[in-house]
């Protein structure tokens, strides 16, 4: 809420008018209306001026053919612009059919000052508003991307969780099928987590799982899309990649972990286990594949940990 009301602030305070006109005396008498006003403006004598962030535009339709979208473009502003003309008490009123804007007011010439503020007011309000409704949208936009970013997001390593995963699989699976390209799926398990758990504590365990998703996260950069799976599991989504180009991939990971960790002041050793599926080799959709990956991944721990498997046949599946 702090947030918005700084935007709405700030939207309120951005309100800055143009003044077009070549004429001194009209300039003269808007100079000091504008000053009494506290309102921020600036002259333009002729077009071509770098007018970019203008909220309002007085137009001095005595100039000659400053009508309607002309002027605007002339001043270098955006079409929507709002537009105070200013014509000749007796001279013809500009096209409407010339203004894009759904904003503008005309004043005859000389001007009246009641009726000067009256209609100037009349835009002004229009442009205030108009910006403050543009800062909310953006606070919103902001504020749902935020709680989107945190409700796809671990708490503890900072990766995608098990929601995105399902998510991002679901829309992979899709446009793999459509290219007829292959997708697999990789478990990362961590061996016996739960004695480094035990042995140095649930806050050190929480650092030590940091510390493993991010260096997964390094290794595949962009090729691949990491998620925290649960408990002391990683798993990874290798778009357009088979199942052998996978295990690489996995070594490759499994080889970051040759050497300690450092855990605060604890150097701690850890080995990963990974069970790998392809689709739609092994599975053709997403639980199926999911299970697959899952059955590699317990073959490898049974096999002794430290293991890379990929699923071979459906004798592997556990009841």
């Amino acid at each position: 809420m702090k947030e918005l009301n700084k935007s709405i602030q700030a939207a309120e305070q951005k309100l800055r008018i143009d003044v077009m006109t070549r004429d001194d005396e009209l300039w003269n008498i808007l100079d000091i209306w504008l000053t009494q006003k506290g309102l921020f403006f600036r002259r333009i004598t002729y077009p071509g001026e770098n007018n970019k962030g203008s909220s309002l535009l007085i137009l001095d339709g005595r100039m000659g053919t400053f009508y309607g979208d002309w002027g605007r473009e002339a001043a270098g502003m955006d079409p929507d612009t709002p537009v105070l003309w200013i014509v000749d008490e007796n001279g013809p009123c500009p096209d409407p059919s010339m203004n894009r804007s759904a904003f503008s007011e005309i004043i005859r010439y000389p001007i009246r000052e009641f009726e000067f503020h009256r209609r100037l007011f009349s835009l002004t309000h229009l442009v205030e508003m108009k910006n403050i409704m543009d800062a909310r949208d953006r606070s919103l936009r902001s504020e749902t991307s935020r709680w989107k970013k945190k409700a796809f997001t671990d708490s503890i390593t900072g990766l995608y969780n098990y929601r995105y995963f399902t998510k991002r699989l679901t829309m992979e699976i899709r446009r793999v099928k459509r290219l007829n390209d292959p997708i697999s799926l990789v478990i990362f398990d961590l061996d016996d987590f739960k004695v480094l758990n035990d042995q140095y504590g649930h806050l050190a365990g929480n650092r030590l799982l940091r510390e493993v998703g991010r260096l997964i996260r390094r290794s595949v950069k962009k090729s691949g899309v990491v998620a925290r799976y649960g408990g002391d599991e990683f798993i990874l989504i290798l778009p357009s990649v088979d199942k052998n180009t996978a295990v690489r991939v996995a070594e490759k990971i499994s080889s970051l972990f040759q050497d300690p960790l450092k855990n605060s002041d604890v150097l701690c050793r850890i080995t990963l286990s990974a069970g790998i599926a392809e689709f739609p080799v092994d599975a053709d959709e997403i639980t199926a594949l999911i299970r697959c990956a899952d059955d590699a991944l317990y073959h490898a721990k049974a096999g002794g940990k430290q293991q890379i498997r990929a699923y071979q046949s459906k004798d592997w599946m556990r009841t």
